[in-house]
């Protein structure tokens, strides 16, 4: 893996939140080609070009629904892709509510030297997350 980034958004509502989005995009695309890689609790984009990868991951709904208040759970298009980046749209957070999100960012060589070591970097479950986010 050449380099592998991990942001994680931490919301804590003081005021009720409508329509937040978080959003990890490509500024300059310099990529030939592209493609949606989701798996199970991945949602996943790649973007190639005759010398390197690039991924954007997050969780799918039915993680982040696993976290979220019954009344404050998001649809299956509220974790989206486009041709320039992958985002969550939170349809609504209470007042008093905490929660935290995340994107991974990771980038390699082609042909990769393991094969989908973009992919699994991205599909990086949320609690080891935060344990690394916490422990540094």
């Amino acid at each position: 893996m050449a380099g592998c980034i991990g942001i994680l958004l931490r919301v804590h509502c003081h005021e009720p939140v409508d329509n937040l989005i978080f959003e990890c995009r490509l500024l300059e695309h310099i990529f030939t080609d592209h493609s949606i890689d989701c798996g199970e609790h991945l949602y996943a984009h790649s973007w190639e070009n005759d010398q390197s990868i690039l991924m954007i991951g997050t969780e799918d709904e039915e993680c982040l629904n696993a976290r979220l208040p019954e009344d404050q759970q998001v649809y299956p298009e509220s974790v989206g892709i486009s041709v320039t980046g992958v985002s969550i749209e939170l349809p609504e957070l209470a007042k008093g509510s905490e929660n935290t999100f995340q994107m991974i960012v990771a980038w390699n060589d082609l042909p990769e030297p393991i094969e989908s070591s973009c992919w699994y970097a991205v599909d990086f479950k949320h609690a080891e997350l935060l344990k690394e986010f916490n422990s540094s």
